[in-house]
């Protein structure tokens, strides 16, 4: 007799909302998930979004140290453009899903930030260099992985970006050899 009350608990709805029409409920219906596409173009922008205030905020670290920095043209061109990016993610973000969203910076990105912010001056574009190379890179790979879960339309867009972030970390990988041999 317990395990039938607590089964018919179970099913009562999950919530409750009062409105000028009443009280209106929801249950965690299928209805209400998000379908597997959705879902994982939501959390792939997200990421993306999250990764470009962590390269915003490492170019910003670049300006800040004021520093009469090699990669002083890269960094600015990084800002816009991440800026940019970044905005066209949230606008999809907005305008597709309707998902309001604020970039973070995750803990692993946070510790790699501190240590470009503990560099010395004369390693610092090459440590800068590393850390955009590298981020760019995993970006790529990380919409390659993804590429099959998403709409023709996100597809498209992804991998327009997927090609540029693999393009800009060969030119930074270039660079690194540069600022190194000096």
């Amino acid at each position: 007799m317990f395990a039938a009350a607590c089964s018919r608990e179970k099913a009562q709805p999950k919530s409750t909302t009062e409105s000028a029409a009443g009280v209106a409920t929801s249950r965690d219906t299928d209805e209400n998930r998000l379908d597997p596409e959705t879902a994982a173009a939501q959390s792939l922008l997200q990421t993306l979004a999250d990764r470009d205030e962590a390269v915003l905020e490492a170019a910003r670290v670049a300006v800040a140290r004021r520093e009469q920095l090699k990669v002083s043209a890269e960094v600015r061109r990084i800002l816009s453009e991440r800026r940019r990016e970044s905005n066209r993610l949230l606008g999809i973000l907005k305008g597709e899903y309707h998902v309001s969203y604020t970039p973070a910076i995750s803990p692993a990105d946070q510790t790699i930030l501190d240590s470009l912010n503990g560099a010395g001056v004369g390693d610092f574009d090459r440590i800068f260099l590393g850390l955009i190379t590298k981020h760019y890179e995993d970006d790529a790979q990380t919409i390659e992985r993804a590429l099959p879960t998403v709409s023709p339309k996100l597809r498209e867009i992804l991998t327009g970006i997927k090609k540029q972030r693999a393009d800009d970390a060969e030119a930074f990988r270039k660079q690194i050899g540069a600022v190194s041999s000096r």
